[in-house]
């Protein structure tokens, strides 16, 4: 006789909890040593910067359209309780990822990863390119290397980089147009109104290398001044101090 009686239970799996490897508690306790650590950035701008004052305040929740608030995609990866911090902000990317290769150890530093909508995830070290491994066209990394400004034109200015893309000289050129039409412009100008106190600057730019029509350099065109970041160098007077202190 058939039992009418069936143990549901018997192919249930057991509610057991997942335990954290190795790999993921040291990524969870490195973020824990970051200020500001992003995990979701999202290098796509909305809306232009030519807009006036007025409408740019009316769509400016577009600009910055989540920070420090949870993603809310189904495909969540295995995170218990983790807040995962999406932004749009390139300065912001960039101090994360500068205090993170400061003050993590190597290993710790290659564990950290980045979600980029349309890449995918990448590691957060692998996202950012030195400017001398730089290819021809739009890298999808932002770029970064030392250098000096060059020449001022007016609110525009000429950034040339240290180091060489090929052998030949890598140059940054911001028009007068650009810096109008932005809106953060007079930030950009006090940075670079430091020039003669210190040693470089380092820029970090989201753009499109090009060589010039006669072949013998490179130019890197950041189309909207929100993917370009500047960072200040160490001053020129402790630069020296050092070199004098030492033997």
């Amino acid at each position: 006789p058939e039992c009418g009686w069936v143990d549901e239970s018997a192919d249930e799996k057991p509610d057991v909890r997942v335990e954290e490897t190795d790999a993921q508690t040291r990524v969870r306790q490195a973020k824990r040593k970051l200020d500001d650590y992003i995990d979701i950035f999202d290098p796509t701008l909305k809306a232009p910067v030519k807009e006036k004052s007025g409408e740019e305040k009316a769509g400016a929740g577009n600009l910055q359209p989540i920070v420090s608030q949870p993603l809310t995609e189904p495909a969540s990866p295995k995170a218990a309780r983790y807040s995962e911090t999406r932004t749009n902000n390139l300065e912001r990317l960039v101090d994360s990822y500068r205090q993170a290769k400061a003050e993590l150890s190597l290993d710790d530093f290659k564990l950290l990863k980045l979600r980029i909508p349309g890449q995918g995830e990448v590691s957060l070290r692998g996202y950012f390119r030195h400017i001398k491994y730089a290819q021809t066209g739009y890298n999808g990394r932002v770029l970064f290397g030392g250098g000096l400004i060059e020449q001022r034109y007016g609110l525009g200015f000429k950034f040339r980089f240290f180091d060489r893309i090929d052998g030949k000289l890598v140059t940054l050129y911001v028009s007068p147009a650009q810096m109008q039409a932005y809106r953060s412009s007079r930030y950009i100008s006090e940075l670079l109104s430091h020039a003669d106190d210190v040693k470089f600057f380092t820029v970090y730019a989201l753009g499109t290398v090009t060589q010039s029509p006669s072949g013998k350099s490179y130019g890197l065109e950041v189309d909207d001044l929100r993917h370009l970041a500047i960072v200040l160098g160490p001053a020129k007077d402790l630069v020296e101090e050092g070199k004098a202190a030492a033997p």
